[in-house]
C-alpha cells in the first residue's frame, strides 16, 4: 500500500494524461481521484470515463 502512495505521488507531478487498468473492484477509481487531487489540476474539473 506504501508503494501505492509513492507512485500517486510521483504520478501526480506529471503533467500527461494517465489509464488506469484492472479488475472490478480493486479502487481504480479511487488512484484516479487521489493522482486528480495532487495534481497542479486539482482545482480544475475531474473528468472520468468509463
Amino acid at each position: 500500500m506504501q508503494k501505492i502512495f509513492k507512485d500517486i505521488g510521483k504520478i501526480s507531478t506529471n503533467d500527461h494524461t494517465v489509464l488506469i487498468r484492472g479488475e472490478s473492484g480493486t479502487g481504480k477509481e479511487l488512484i484516479a481521484k487521489a493522482i486528480h487531487l495532487n495534481s497542479s489540476n486539482s482545482n480544475g474539473n475531474y473528468v472520468q470515463s468509463i
